[in-house]
């Protein structure tokens, strides 16, 4: 894959924003679970774009589900479900100065390990 042209950012609390996005000619969509979604309705929104990235109706583009950060209630539900759902595409993690580097890895290497032992399922 070539490195993408264009970008579109997508607050993920939106169906019709996550929807709209399919007729985007954008090269890349990040789906924001993030800053651009309001805390209450991050659970729905986390499902949406787990299922909007899972459907496989986005074709060429490249995709990138952006959880929240390692100091919310959110970030391990997020990371399991992102994982789940992402093949190609790729989980971005809002970068904290509180936490560790070292401390993200470990995060990410043991959501890697569960999407492995599921997949050899």
């Amino acid at each position: 894959m070539t490195e993408p042209r264009s970008w579109l950012f997508v607050p993920a609390d939106s169906e019709r924003k996550v929807i709209k996005a399919l007729d985007s000619e954008a090269d890349a969509i990040i789906f924001d679970l993030e800053d651009a979604t309001a805390p209450d309705a991050k659970v729905e929104a986390r499902s949406r774009v787990c299922a909007a990235v899972a459907s496989g109706e986005y074709g060429h583009r490249e995709l990138t589900i952006r959880v929240n950060g390692l100091d919310t209630e959110w970030h391990a539900d997020d990371l399991r479900a992102a994982g789940g759902a992402a093949g190609r595409e790729r989980v971005v993690a809002q970068w904290s100065w509180r936490h560790t580097a070292a401390r993200t890895v470990e995060q990410y290497r043991i959501m890697l390990d569960e999407r492995a032992r599921t997949a050899a399922a």
